[in-house]
C-alpha cells in the first residue's frame, strides 16, 4: 500500500479512485494527475 500525505492509498482500487482518498483530490484533480503522468 502506497502512502502520499501520510494517507493510505489501497492497492486494490483504480487509481483514479484510489486518489481521492487523499483530503484535496477530487475526479476532476485525479483525472488531472493522471493525464500529466
Amino acid at each position: 500500500m502506497a502512502m502520499i500525505s501520510g494517507v493510505n492509498i489501497p492497492d486494490n482500487k483504480r487509481i483514479n479512485i484510489a486518489l481521492r482518498y487523499v483530503y484535496g483530490i477530487g475526479p476532476a484533480i485525479a483525472e488531472k494527475i493522471i493525464s500529466q503522468t
